[in-house]
Protein backbone atom coordinates (compact mmCIF):
# COMPACT_ATOMS: atom_id res chain seq x y z
CA UNK A 1 0.00 0.00 0.00
CA UNK A 2 1.03 3.76 -0.52
CA UNK A 3 1.58 5.89 2.22
CA UNK A 4 -0.97 9.23 1.69
CA UNK A 5 0.14 12.43 3.98
CA UNK A 6 -2.88 13.93 5.30
CA UNK A 7 -2.87 17.15 3.63
CA UNK A 8 -2.90 14.79 0.16
CA UNK A 9 -5.84 13.18 2.16
CA UNK A 10 -7.65 16.45 2.65
CA UNK A 11 -6.95 17.41 -1.10
CA UNK A 12 -8.14 14.23 -2.47
CA UNK A 13 -10.85 13.84 -0.14
CA UNK A 14 -13.67 13.55 -2.66
CA UNK A 15 -12.17 10.86 -4.45
CA UNK A 16 -12.08 9.07 -1.00
CA UNK A 17 -15.95 9.99 -0.38
CA UNK A 18 -16.18 8.12 -4.01
CA UNK A 19 -14.69 5.13 -2.74
CA UNK A 20 -16.65 5.02 0.22
CA UNK A 21 -20.03 5.05 -1.76
CA UNK A 22 -18.95 2.27 -3.43
CA UNK A 23 -17.88 0.32 -0.28
CA UNK A 24 -20.80 -2.36 0.55
CA UNK A 25 -22.29 -2.19 3.61
CA UNK A 26 -20.62 0.85 5.71
CA UNK A 27 -22.08 3.52 7.80
CA UNK A 28 -21.20 6.26 4.04
CA UNK A 29 -21.26 9.16 6.13
CA UNK A 30 -19.57 8.70 9.48
CA UNK A 31 -16.91 6.67 6.83
CA UNK A 32 -16.35 9.79 4.54
CA UNK A 33 -14.40 12.91 5.04
CA UNK A 34 -16.86 14.94 5.98
CA UNK A 35 -16.68 13.11 9.63
CA UNK A 36 -13.39 11.72 9.94
CA UNK A 37 -11.55 14.93 8.72
CA UNK A 38 -12.86 16.86 11.76
CA UNK A 39 -12.46 14.10 14.35
CA UNK A 40 -9.16 13.71 13.66
CA UNK A 41 -8.63 17.67 13.69
CA UNK A 42 -10.20 17.84 16.41
CA UNK A 43 -11.63 15.16 18.85
CA UNK A 44 -8.59 12.94 18.34
CA UNK A 45 -5.53 16.38 17.30
CA UNK A 46 -3.47 14.30 19.45
CA UNK A 47 -3.16 11.37 17.13
CA UNK A 48 -1.07 10.81 14.34
CA UNK A 49 -2.55 10.34 10.74
CA UNK A 50 -1.65 7.00 9.89
CA UNK A 51 -3.30 6.74 6.04
CA UNK A 52 -3.03 4.44 3.13
CA UNK A 53 -4.04 3.60 -0.20
CA UNK A 54 -4.25 0.54 -2.38
CA UNK A 55 -1.79 0.76 -5.38
CA UNK A 56 -4.57 0.43 -7.75
CA UNK A 57 -5.80 3.58 -6.19
CA UNK A 58 -9.08 2.05 -5.55
CA UNK A 59 -9.07 1.03 -1.98
CA UNK A 60 -8.15 3.38 1.31
CA UNK A 61 -7.15 2.85 4.96
CA UNK A 62 -7.50 6.00 6.93
CA UNK A 63 -6.64 5.33 10.31
CA UNK A 64 -5.11 7.15 13.40
CA UNK A 65 -2.28 6.27 15.93
CA UNK A 66 -1.78 6.79 19.35
CA UNK A 67 -0.69 5.22 22.18
CA UNK A 68 -2.18 4.03 25.66
CA UNK A 69 0.24 2.90 28.81
CA UNK A 70 -2.00 -0.50 29.35
CA UNK A 71 -2.39 -1.24 25.46
CA UNK A 72 1.09 0.19 23.56
CA UNK A 73 0.62 1.64 20.31
CA UNK A 74 -2.74 1.01 18.34
CA UNK A 75 -3.67 1.86 15.13
CA UNK A 76 -8.05 3.11 15.25
CA UNK A 77 -10.19 4.98 12.71
CA UNK A 78 -10.02 8.77 12.26
CA UNK A 79 -13.13 9.10 14.60
CA UNK A 80 -13.68 6.35 17.34
CA UNK A 81 -15.89 8.15 19.81
CA UNK A 82 -18.77 6.68 18.68
CA UNK A 83 -17.39 3.36 16.42
CA UNK A 84 -19.18 4.10 13.44
CA UNK A 85 -16.80 4.95 10.89
CA UNK A 86 -15.34 2.03 8.87
CA UNK A 87 -11.67 2.80 8.68
CA UNK A 88 -11.56 0.08 5.65
CA UNK A 89 -13.28 1.38 2.00
CA UNK A 90 -12.94 0.13 -1.47
CA UNK A 91 -15.48 -1.89 -3.29
CA UNK A 92 -13.30 -5.06 -3.32
CA UNK A 93 -12.82 -5.82 0.94
CA UNK A 94 -10.95 -8.75 -0.04
CA UNK A 95 -8.43 -7.26 -2.17
CA UNK A 96 -7.92 -3.99 0.24
CA UNK A 97 -7.67 -6.34 3.55
CA UNK A 98 -5.54 -8.49 1.94
CA UNK A 99 -3.23 -5.43 1.21
CA UNK A 100 -3.64 -3.85 4.57
CA UNK A 101 -2.63 -7.04 6.43
CA UNK A 102 0.74 -7.05 4.27
CA UNK A 103 0.96 -3.24 5.26
CA UNK A 104 0.70 -3.82 9.15
CA UNK A 105 2.71 -7.00 9.55
CA UNK A 106 5.55 -5.08 7.75
CA UNK A 107 5.09 -2.06 10.12
CA UNK A 108 5.98 -4.47 12.59
CA UNK A 109 9.04 -5.97 10.97
CA UNK A 110 10.99 -3.14 9.35
CA UNK A 111 14.02 -1.19 11.18
CA UNK A 112 12.93 2.14 12.55
CA UNK A 113 9.39 1.55 11.64
CA UNK A 114 6.71 2.56 14.45
CA UNK A 115 4.83 -0.47 14.95
CA UNK A 116 1.27 -1.13 16.82
CA UNK A 117 0.34 -3.52 19.48
CA UNK A 118 -3.72 -3.09 19.26
CA UNK A 119 -5.62 -2.67 16.00
CA UNK A 120 -9.27 -1.00 16.60
CA UNK A 121 -11.64 -1.64 13.51
CA UNK A 122 -15.03 -0.10 14.04
CA UNK A 123 -18.03 0.21 12.13
CA UNK A 124 -18.12 -3.37 10.70
CA UNK A 125 -21.04 -4.97 9.63
CA UNK A 126 -21.02 -8.97 10.86
CA UNK A 127 -23.14 -10.19 8.03
CA UNK A 128 -20.80 -8.15 5.54
CA UNK A 129 -17.93 -9.39 2.79
CA UNK A 130 -15.38 -7.20 4.86
CA UNK A 131 -16.33 -8.83 8.51
CA UNK A 132 -15.10 -12.24 6.41
CA UNK A 133 -11.89 -10.76 5.54
CA UNK A 134 -10.77 -9.36 8.25
CA UNK A 135 -11.36 -12.50 10.16
CA UNK A 136 -10.24 -14.95 7.21
CA UNK A 137 -7.05 -12.72 6.61
CA UNK A 138 -6.31 -11.47 10.74
CA UNK A 139 -6.91 -14.88 12.34
CA UNK A 140 -3.69 -16.34 10.55
CA UNK A 141 -1.03 -15.10 12.69
CA UNK A 142 -3.28 -12.11 15.06
CA UNK A 143 -6.12 -12.77 18.13
CA UNK A 144 -8.89 -10.97 16.79
CA UNK A 145 -12.03 -10.19 19.41
CA UNK A 146 -15.10 -8.71 18.60
CA UNK A 147 -15.76 -5.74 20.60
CA UNK A 148 -18.55 -2.99 21.24
CA UNK A 149 -21.73 -2.55 19.36
CA UNK A 150 -23.08 0.41 17.84
CA UNK A 151 -26.81 1.03 16.20
CA UNK A 152 -28.58 3.62 14.12
CA UNK A 153 -31.88 4.41 12.96
CA UNK A 154 -32.63 4.50 9.25
CA UNK A 155 -35.91 5.84 7.52
CA UNK A 156 -36.70 5.24 3.91
CA UNK A 157 -38.02 8.55 2.03
CA UNK A 158 -38.59 6.51 -1.25
CA UNK A 159 -42.56 7.51 -2.41
CA UNK A 160 -41.92 10.82 -0.20
CA UNK A 161 -43.44 12.37 2.47
CA UNK A 162 -47.08 10.78 3.08
CA UNK A 163 -44.84 7.43 2.08
CA UNK A 164 -42.92 8.08 4.96
CA UNK A 165 -45.69 9.07 7.05
CA UNK A 166 -47.96 6.05 6.59
CA UNK A 167 -45.29 3.88 7.63
CA UNK A 168 -45.38 5.55 11.06
CA UNK A 169 -48.05 4.52 13.94
CA UNK A 170 -51.41 5.82 14.14
CA UNK A 171 -50.48 7.61 17.36
CA UNK A 172 -47.48 9.20 15.61
CA UNK A 173 -49.20 10.45 12.49
CA UNK A 174 -51.87 11.93 15.18
CA UNK A 175 -49.79 13.84 17.33
CA UNK A 176 -47.57 15.25 14.42
CA UNK A 177 -50.49 16.84 12.64
CA UNK A 178 -52.09 17.93 15.79
CA UNK A 179 -48.55 19.80 16.52
CA UNK A 180 -48.78 21.03 12.95
CA UNK A 181 -52.33 22.70 13.10
CA UNK A 182 -51.34 24.34 16.69
CA UNK A 183 -48.54 25.65 14.40
CA UNK A 184 -50.28 27.07 11.92
CA UNK A 185 -52.63 28.51 14.51
CA UNK A 186 -49.78 30.16 16.53
CA UNK A 187 -48.42 31.60 12.67
CA UNK A 188 -45.29 29.35 13.69
CA UNK A 189 -43.24 29.46 9.94
CA UNK A 190 -40.71 27.04 8.47
CA UNK A 191 -37.34 27.21 6.59
CA UNK A 192 -35.46 24.48 4.43
CA UNK A 193 -31.73 25.40 3.32
CA UNK A 194 -30.07 24.13 0.62
CA UNK A 195 -26.45 25.80 1.44
CA UNK A 196 -24.73 26.10 -1.90
CA UNK A 197 -21.39 25.73 -2.74
CA UNK A 198 -20.79 29.36 -3.69
CA UNK A 199 -22.40 30.54 -0.72
CA UNK A 200 -19.19 31.10 1.14
CA UNK A 201 -21.28 33.14 3.84
CA UNK A 202 -23.73 31.27 4.43
CA UNK A 203 -22.71 28.38 6.24
CA UNK A 204 -21.16 30.85 8.73
CA UNK A 205 -24.79 32.54 9.04
CA UNK A 206 -26.30 29.40 10.05
CA UNK A 207 -23.43 28.09 12.45
CA UNK A 208 -24.53 31.32 14.53
CA UNK A 209 -28.18 30.90 14.51
CA UNK A 210 -27.14 27.22 15.41
CA UNK A 211 -24.82 27.85 17.90
CA UNK A 212 -26.91 30.93 19.16
CA UNK A 213 -29.98 29.24 19.48
CA UNK A 214 -28.57 26.01 20.93
CA UNK A 215 -27.74 28.16 23.98
CA UNK A 216 -31.15 28.58 24.64
CA UNK A 217 -32.09 24.83 24.89
CA UNK A 218 -32.12 22.51 27.68
CA UNK A 219 -28.51 21.20 26.76
CA UNK A 220 -27.00 24.41 25.88
CA UNK A 221 -28.21 25.41 29.75
CA UNK A 222 -26.73 22.18 31.00
CA UNK A 223 -23.20 22.82 29.00
CA UNK A 224 -23.70 19.65 26.95
CA UNK A 225 -24.55 20.90 23.74
CA UNK A 226 -22.82 22.07 20.79
CA UNK A 227 -22.30 25.49 21.31
CA UNK A 228 -19.06 25.33 23.36
CA UNK A 229 -16.01 22.72 23.51
CA UNK A 230 -15.03 19.94 21.23
CA UNK A 231 -18.67 19.47 19.82
CA UNK A 232 -18.39 23.16 18.82
CA UNK A 233 -14.72 22.54 17.40
CA UNK A 234 -16.23 19.06 15.52
CA UNK A 235 -19.03 20.63 13.77
CA UNK A 236 -17.09 23.90 13.25
CA UNK A 237 -14.93 21.73 10.83
CA UNK A 238 -17.32 20.00 9.36
CA UNK A 239 -20.05 22.35 8.55
CA UNK A 240 -17.51 24.34 5.64
CA UNK A 241 -16.96 21.01 4.49
CA UNK A 242 -20.21 20.44 3.61
CA UNK A 243 -21.31 23.74 2.45
CA UNK A 244 -18.40 23.46 0.21
CA UNK A 245 -19.59 20.48 -1.50
CA UNK A 246 -23.70 21.84 -1.26
CA UNK A 247 -24.40 19.02 0.93
CA UNK A 248 -25.39 20.59 3.84
CA UNK A 249 -29.14 21.06 4.95
CA UNK A 250 -30.45 22.81 7.94
CA UNK A 251 -34.34 23.58 8.72
CA UNK A 252 -35.46 26.12 11.28
CA UNK A 253 -39.30 26.94 13.44
CA UNK A 254 -39.42 30.28 14.00
CA UNK A 255 -41.85 32.47 15.83
CA UNK A 256 -42.43 35.99 15.69
CA UNK A 257 -39.33 36.27 13.93
CA UNK A 258 -37.40 34.30 16.93
CA UNK A 259 -35.60 30.71 16.14
CA UNK A 260 -37.17 28.10 18.53
CA UNK A 261 -35.79 24.97 16.72
CA UNK A 262 -33.20 23.72 14.22
CA UNK A 263 -32.34 20.56 12.48
CA UNK A 264 -29.15 20.27 10.20
CA UNK A 265 -27.39 17.51 8.97
CA UNK A 266 -25.37 16.21 5.22
CA UNK A 267 -25.80 15.01 2.65
CA UNK A 268 -23.72 12.14 0.94
CA UNK A 269 -25.50 10.63 -2.88
CA UNK A 270 -28.79 9.64 -1.61
CA UNK A 271 -28.70 9.61 1.56
CA UNK A 272 -28.97 12.21 4.60
CA UNK A 273 -27.35 12.40 7.74
CA UNK A 274 -28.73 13.42 10.80
CA UNK A 275 -26.59 14.90 12.47
CA UNK A 276 -27.93 17.84 15.14
CA UNK A 277 -31.38 18.92 16.47
CA UNK A 278 -32.46 21.02 19.20
CA UNK A 279 -35.22 23.60 20.14
CA UNK A 280 -35.43 26.46 22.47
CA UNK A 281 -36.03 25.31 25.80
CA UNK A 282 -38.76 28.18 26.59
CA UNK A 283 -41.33 27.09 23.58
CA UNK A 284 -41.67 23.40 24.31
CA UNK A 285 -44.97 22.94 24.85
CA UNK A 286 -45.23 23.54 20.37
CA UNK A 287 -43.31 20.31 20.44
CA UNK A 288 -40.36 22.57 18.04
CA UNK A 289 -38.22 19.44 17.58
CA UNK A 290 -40.62 17.41 15.84
CA UNK A 291 -42.02 20.32 13.70
CA UNK A 292 -38.09 20.94 12.66
CA UNK A 293 -37.99 17.54 11.83
CA UNK A 294 -41.05 17.33 9.65
CA UNK A 295 -39.24 20.54 7.78
CA UNK A 296 -36.55 18.40 7.14
CA UNK A 297 -38.51 15.38 5.79
CA UNK A 298 -40.49 17.43 3.76
CA UNK A 299 -37.78 18.80 2.23
CA UNK A 300 -35.60 16.28 1.78
CA UNK A 301 -38.01 14.13 0.26
CA UNK A 302 -39.28 17.61 -2.47
CA UNK A 303 -35.19 16.88 -2.94
CA UNK A 304 -35.66 13.51 -3.52
CA UNK A 305 -33.47 12.01 -1.28
CA UNK A 306 -34.33 8.49 -0.15
CA UNK A 307 -32.82 7.73 2.97
CA UNK A 308 -32.68 9.71 6.41
CA UNK A 309 -29.67 7.93 8.65
CA UNK A 310 -31.17 9.53 12.05
CA UNK A 311 -27.33 8.56 13.35
CA UNK A 312 -26.90 6.32 16.92
CA UNK A 313 -29.67 4.77 18.54
CA UNK A 314 -31.99 6.41 21.04
CA UNK A 315 -35.36 5.50 22.01
CA UNK A 316 -37.50 8.36 20.47
CA UNK A 317 -36.05 7.61 16.74
CA UNK A 318 -37.61 4.44 16.79
CA UNK A 319 -40.84 6.18 16.15
CA UNK A 320 -39.41 8.25 13.11
CA UNK A 321 -37.70 5.33 11.71
CA UNK A 322 -37.64 1.85 10.02
CA UNK A 323 -34.86 -0.10 11.01
CA UNK A 324 -31.92 -0.10 13.13
CA UNK A 325 -28.53 -1.23 11.94
CA UNK A 326 -26.09 -2.64 14.05
CA UNK A 327 -22.52 -2.63 13.62
CA UNK A 328 -19.47 -4.03 15.41
CA UNK A 329 -15.78 -2.81 16.21
CA UNK A 330 -13.28 -5.79 15.61
CA UNK A 331 -9.90 -5.99 18.31
CA UNK A 332 -6.66 -7.06 16.78
CA UNK A 333 -3.69 -7.55 18.87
Amino acid sequence: MKHVDFETFVQQRQVYDAAVERTPSVDRFCSSSYWIVPAIETLFSDHDPWIRRTEDGSGWVPLARGHHEAIGHYLQPMEASWGLASPIVGDDPEAVVGAFVDEVRRANQLPNQAGWDMLFLSGVFEDSPLFEAIIRNFRRNYVVGVGPTMGRHIASLEGGFDAWLENRSSKFRRNLRRARRQADQKGVSFEYHRVAGDDTAGWSDHLSRIRSLERLSWKGREGSGIATGPMYDFYRKMIPMLAEDGALRVSYVTLDGVDIAYCFGGILGDLYRGLQLSYHDDYGDLSPGNLAQWAMINGLCDEGITTYDMGQSMDYKERWSDREETSVALVIR
